[in-house]
């Protein structure tokens, strides 16, 4: 059955609005909506629908307009004017009928003063959108011209009358949509004016009769303020960002950052975050605190969850898997003696995560990515997961942790330097007040560490039931709450079982000398015992696996190859213990430097080797002249029939010119040689000293230069080293 307002389609799919039901429920009068400058028509419903009982047509609003409150108040005090001016029509029954409305129209006309085309346009709203003072909001924004692409004599008039405005039409919008899209967005333009330009050069130019081209004048081309507008409109901001600063920056710096972090978290220890930074701090030497030695590297481990830190490394090592290894090795360090080594307070109040690892670790594409990241894999049972590159809102909680630890310490460390200070002119110089070493630095570290698991976290987004727990916003109090629900998940692993884990690992060769690996030769007790060396000597060379550490070639840790479970500690064989003390990538740039010195002097040695040819050459060929002449005539057996008595007399030759007695008339008091005058060689500057030059390893084929031929500390040191007595 069908009410007034009710939207109903006949047979044809014409849609009419029920108006009114004066008489019966299945007749009444009706309105087409689907006519041109229909009017209210008197039917019966089942005739136009071919049912009996038509059913309505599914509608959200009788108007389906927006709620009243959605408009200006301009447009709701219209609606009111026009309702209050057909609401006697409307009251009126007759209004319906074709034959009286003109007559009740023009009456109320001139009783307001109105055009009788302003109520009838009044009259058809209102029936048309649903009988109600929403029927009659104006359309504001559909005033005006609404033909895309066109000026029609609209726009900025151009001072003094210089030209008149040009009239842009469809194919003067293409163009220029055409020009933003090839030259600035994806080309190497930078603005909207170079794009314009080329514009005019490709559109708007012509060839006169010597074939050059001339641009068009003023007023025969979009202006600037014509192409900037169809950027604006035509092109969403987004768009122009991504293309001009690139899919990653646009993701960092403009893209919506929508949800938290804790989305894709469960609880505490599912997810550690991991990232390393360059402190904003100078530090000094510790044996000489007015030699200043750089800044440090910082490495924090979040809990993702908490927001805990709970591990940390501060020191020189450079971002790289070193740094991340100790940085984890932290998590299961002994805290007191941490704490102890370092002056700090110790509370194991302090540290409710000692020892305990995650399901995952997120890293950023770099130490994380190396291969030797797999060993938290496979013997931790961790994934480790690595966020894209250049985007480091996806690991959020570590990034601003280093903003906070800056913060904490800005006014307070001395020689601590503001990022902006980089890109400052006439900047201060902060290192000249550096005064922390690297182990008060590691310190400060520390006791952060300590301050941050117990700050209140403002706008930490609490559980409901954490706040009906009364907990606090605090990373401490947070772990505990939520430890007991997640123990199951988490583990445990002892330090050294760590240690040996997290090392890098490598491929060693047992030979007859010794176990060789990177350049250098080991030794131990048990492989011996075990006649690793002998069974190579006999069969040959074998490989066995090792792990070592990075940093000091002093020591590795090989696994017996029949039985990978058990390991033994190899120490330098007396071959290589001339680099005790050094790390590989020193030795490994020893042994480079050695290869040069030698191809430096290999000039000298093929050109003594060609005097040697030259002079034997000279010689052979005077001999065997003189031979020639004395054995003429002689056969082979003859020049061997007095062998014994040609030597017995060339012996007694020599003997008459060697052995003489030396002169007594010499003063054996002033036994002394003068050396020889060394020649002056042009000054030169100082050479880098070996950790120097142990960092230019991996710069390139740059770190390959030729050192200069004078001495250096490096040959110093080489030099006593070998002059040391053998003990």
């Amino acid at each position: 059955m069908l009410v007034k307002n009710d939207l109903f389609e006949d047979k044809g799919s014409n849609r009419y609005r029920v108006l009114a039901i004066p008489d019966t429920p299945g007749r009444g009068w009706v309105m087409p909506l689907s006519v041109k400058n229909g009017w209210p028509i008197y039917r019966d419903f089942g005739v136009l629908t071919g049912h009996a009982d038509p059913k309505p047509v599914t509608r959200k609003h009788p108007s389906g307009l927006p709620d009243l409150a959605f408009h200006t108040e301009t447009a709701r005090a219209r609606a009111r004017k026009a309702l209050e001016a057909i609401e006697p029509l409307l009251n009126n029954p007759q209004i319906f009928e074709p034959a009286l409305r003109g007559t009740l129209v023009k009456a109320r006309a001139k009783e307001l003063k109105q055009s009788e085309t302003t109520l009838y346009r009044y009259l058809r709203l209102y029936w048309l959108n649903g009988q109600t003072v929403l029927a009659l909001i104006p359309d504001f924004d559909k005033i005006g011209r609404r033909l895309l692409g066109t000026t029609a004599n609209r726009g900025r008039r151009p001072k003094d009358g210089k030209y008149c405005t040009f009239q842009m039409s469809p194919i003067d919008v293409e163009n220029v949509e055409t020009a933003i899209r090839k030259y600035f967005l994806n080309g190497e333009i930078s603005t909207l004016a170079g794009a314009h330009f080329r514009m005019r050069e490709e559109k708007y130019s012509y060839l006169d009769g010597n074939g050059d081209s001339y641009l068009l004048p003023h007023g025969e081309f979009p202006s600037i303020h014509q192409f900037r507008h169809v950027a604006r409109t035509r092109f969403k901001l987004a768009e122009v960002l991504r293309k001009k600063r690139g899919k990653k920056e646009f993701d960092r710096e403009h893209a919506a950052h929508l949800g938290s972090a804790l989305e894709q978290c469960v609880g505490v220890g599912h997810v550690y975050e991991i990232d390393a930074t360059i402190a904003d701090i100078y530090l000094v030497a510790k044996e000489d605190r007015s030699s200043i030695i750089g800044k440090p590297t910082l490495y924090f481990i979040y809990d993702r969850w908490s927001r805990l830190v709970v591990g940390f490394y501060a020191g020189l090592e450079n971002a790289s898997w070193t740094g991340a290894m100790l940085a984890i090795l932290s998590i299961a360090a002994d805290k007191r003696e941490l704490c102890t080594r370092y002056g700090v307070p110790y509370n194991p109040e302090d540290w409710p995560a000692h020892a305990t690892f995650p399901e995952k670790f997120v890293g950023d594409r770099g130490e994380m990515a190396s291969k030797s990241s797999d060993r938290i894999c496979d013997g931790m049972q961790s994934t480790v997961t690595n966020t894209q590159s250049l985007l480091p809102h996806r690991k959020g909680t570590v990034e601003c942790g280093f903003k906070l630890f800056h913060a904490s310490i800005a006014d307070i460390a001395p020689g601590y330097e503001p990022p902006r200070n980089a890109v400052k002119r006439r900047a201060k110089h902060y290192h000249q007040d550096a005064s922390l070493t690297e182990d008060e630095f590691a310190s400060t570290a520390l006791m952060h560490a300590i301050a941050h698991n117990r700050r209140i976290m403002e706008g930490y987004d609490l559980l409901p039931r954490q706040v009906l727990a009364k907990v606090p916003a605090m990373p401490l109090r947070l772990w505990e709450d939520d430890v007991a629900s997640r123990s199951g998940a988490l583990a445990r692993y002892d330090y050294d079982y760590l240690h040996l884990q997290l090392l890098p690992r490598g491929e060693a060769t047992v030979t007859q000398d010794g176990i060789f690996f990177k350049h250098c030769v080991y030794t131990c007790p048990e492989a011996e015992e075990l006649g690793w060396f002998v069974s190579a000597g006999k069969r040959g060379n074998f490989k066995i696996a090792c792990s070592y550490d990075l940093r000091l070639v002093d020591s590795i840790v090989v696994y017996d190859p029949k039985d990978p479970r058990r390991a033994y500690e190899c120490k330098l064989a007396a071959h290589s213990e001339k680099v005790t003390g050094y790390s590989f990538a020193e030795v490994d740039f020893i042994r480079r430097m050695a290869v040069l010195n030698n191809f430096d002097g290999q000039a000298e040695a093929d050109q003594a080797k060609a005097a040697l040819r030259r002079h034997v050459g000279k010689l052979s060929a005077d001999a065997v002249a003189q031979r020639l002449v004395a054995a003429k005539g002689l056969s082979k057996s003859a020049r061997r029939a007095d062998t014994a008595a040609a030597r017995d007399a060339e012996r007694a030759a020599s003997r008459r010119v060697e052995a003489r007695m030396p002169s007594l008339s010499s003063n054996f008091a002033q036994n002394v040689i003068e050396l020889p005058v060394r020649p002056a060689t042009a000054p030169h500057s100082a050479p880098p000293t070996l950790p120097e030059q142990a960092r230019q390893l991996d710069t390139g084929p740059e770190a390959l230069q030729r050192p200069s031929v004078s001495r250096t500390p490096l040959r110093d040191l080489l030099r006593k080293k070998q002059q040391e007595p053998i003990k």
